[in-house]
């Protein structure tokens, strides 16, 4: 592919066309590949919230619209280097097996004396050199090699190793389990760590913790990760020489401004606490865990720690009159309790015309709750359709507060 001007000037002067008009003109005589400038385009739509440091710097560019869709988010990726540089020394070096669009290794290199981006596709690496030279990131090397043929001939030592197997099947569907992953990273742990005691493996939302910790075994640290309360990434930190018997789960909710509230429990502690205090009604306070701490399962720790009552044993919704400033999620103030039925659904639309709708634990969807309801969507106030112990339907409306 040729980087030229031309290219730059393409992609400036249709960066708000539509991308299916653009592929399906034909463009002639250019000093460019036409399909690549396109591929730049559809990517910048893609990673404007994600990415904003490419998005911003015109000069930047994607390899291919899927490293775009599959790249960490900047968020994330700075979260990982913060995580690594904890527990380590400054002059410390990492080798990202899975290089991609390198938005892992330019945030380890920001935290690194050394980083090695290692990637299989020649073209992803020459944009990777690109990029890299763009942002000044010299302390990144590349190489343009297979990773897990890497890691059977390797004799560099390194002090850290990050691995994000691609989520994709060979017919394109979307997989999780590591053993679907490409490469397979269960395969590749005992070459790893010969040359790395330490490494991080990231893995999809959607995967099971407690099988994936069984599996990869020497699980010390668990991470899950939301960025404004959507769950982005789980995190493994295997360190060979200081295993955990109690393996600690932080989840982590990163806001905009990149500051941070981390909630930390274990699974064994969960498991071993009591069932929750349920609540006999609704307080002042409704309090709603977010998705870290929701996909961590910590239930039951959650209401422990703050000394929370649970609305049902399936809702995950729980109830104060304390207002509790650090609880890792969001706050409501409750307003009205409405005991659910058919006919009060028909007529909440005289009171609230308007509703912001979540279920939990209850038998209708947001969707059909507002068709029969014919509430609006939107507004400063919530409607939670839930489970109050034991088995009692109840429509909650209540405003967010936000401090």
């Amino acid at each position: 592919m040729e980087i030229n001007e031309e290219l730059y000037q393409f992609i400036f002067t249709h960066n708000s066309s539509d991308i299916t008009a653009l592929r399906l003109k034909k463009n002639k005589n250019n000093s460019f590949d036409i399909s690549f400038a396109i591929d730049q385009i559809e990517s910048r739509k893609k990673i404007k919230n994600k990415l904003p440091l490419w998005y911003n710097n015109h000069t930047l560019l994607f390899p291919s619209v899927i490293s775009s869709e599959q790249s960490s988010s900047e968020y994330t990726a700075r979260y990982k280097a913060d995580i690594i540089a904890g527990k380590s020394h400054s002059q410390f070096s990492i080798c990202d097996l899975t290089g991609g669009l390198g938005i892992d290794s330019y945030y380890f290199s920001l935290k690194a004396k050394k980083v090695l981006y290692i990637e299989r596709f020649p073209d992803y690496c020459k944009i990777a050199k690109h990029n890299f030279n763009v942002l000044n990131a010299e302390n990144i090397y590349i190489l343009n090699t297979d990773s897990d043929s890497f890691c059977h001939r390797n004799k560099e030592k390194f002090d850290f190793c990050y691995i994000d197997p691609a989520r994709r099947s060979i017919n394109n569907k979307r997989v999780f389990a590591f053993e679907s992953c490409e490469p397979n990273v269960l395969s590749m742990i005992p070459e790893i760590l010969k040359f790395s005691d330490k490494m991080m493996i990231k893995a999809s939302p959607m995967i099971d913790i407690n099988l994936a910790i069984s599996q990869l075994k020497d699980v010390s640290e668990v991470y899950i990760v939301s960025v404004q309360n959507e769950c982005k990434e789980i995190l493994f930190y295997i360190d060979k020489y200081n295993s955990n018997d109690v393996i600690p789960i932080y989840c982590t909710n990163i806001f905009s401004d990149y500051t941070k509230n981390v909630y930390c429990f274990n699974l064994k502690a969960e498991r071993s606490l009591p069932s929750s205090t349920y609540a006999e009604c609704m307080q002042r306070y409704l309090y709603e865990p977010n998705s870290s701490v929701l996909k961590g399962g910590a239930f039951k720790s959650i209401a422990e720690t703050y000394g929370l009552n649970k609305l049902d044993a399936s809702s995950h919704l729980y109830t104060e009159d304390r207002w509790i400033k650090d609880f890792p999620g969001k706050i409501f103030e409750v307003l009205d309790v409405i005991v659910f039925s058919g006919k009060i659904l028909k007529t909440l639309s005289h009171k609230y015309d308007r509703l912001l709708i979540s279920t939990r634990n209850f038998p209708l969807s947001p969707e059909e709750i507002r068709k029969r309801s014919n509430i609006k969507d939107g507004g400063e106030l919530y409607l939670f359709a839930t489970t109050l112990f034991p088995q009692k339907k109840i429509l909650i409306i209540a405003k967010r507060i936000i401090v």
